[in-house]
């Protein structure tokens, strides 16, 4: 993004568009988010189990989180 309007923008979009999606959320340092439901789940079988799938969002800048 050009400026951090811009992305600050584009941030909150996304993750409203999450948040509607996904019964769970959990933030670190306001730059890490996490999603998840509960239903999606992928079976794992060299440690014979389902594993929970996580969708992520975080905001870097030159590489570096933002907080």
């Amino acid at each position: 993004f050009m400026n951090k309007a811009d992305a600050d923008h584009h941030l909150n979009e996304l993750l409203m568009k999450f948040r509607k999606k996904y019964q769970h959320e959990q933030q670190k340092k306001e730059c890490f988010y996490a999603f998840w439901c509960d239903e999606e789940r992928s079976f794992c079988e060299a440690c014979d189990d389902d594993l929970q799938i996580f969708h992520g969002v975080f905001i870097l800048l030159n590489g570096k989180p933002i907080v």
